[in-house]
């Protein structure tokens, strides 16, 4: 059978990001065959989802800027969704915290 896609090498540029500066979140994803889906999603604390957005490719790496303008401070989940032209799929979260510019 085939192997879910390996995502590694996760990283958020910063563990406390403020508010109104964007999130920048990187990683590696590959799998034997192409990836055609690379996804992220943000959950908030009170469970509210932003997403599903399209990661950025360059290679086998992948990024995305999450824009905080405007957003509640608090604790936030992300999730990578990555699915393979083999039709398998792998999925990593992260956390980070959002807080007020002081």
């Amino acid at each position: 059978g085939a192997l879910n896609p390996i995502i590694q090498n996760l990283r958020v540029d910063k563990k406390t990001q403020t508010i109104g500066d964007s999130v920048v979140i990187t990683a590696r994803i590959t799998h034997s065959t192409p990836i055609i889906e690379s996804n992220i999603e943000f959950v908030a604390a009170d469970g509210t989802k932003i997403g599903q957005r399209q990661m950025i490719k360059d290679g086998d790496n992948y990024r995305f800027d999450f824009d905080t303008l405007g957003m509640s401070p608090g604790k936030y989940r992300g999730i990578i969704s990555a699915l393979s032209s083999s039709q398998t799929r792998q999925s990593l979260s992260f956390d980070f915290d959002l807080i007020e510019r002081k």
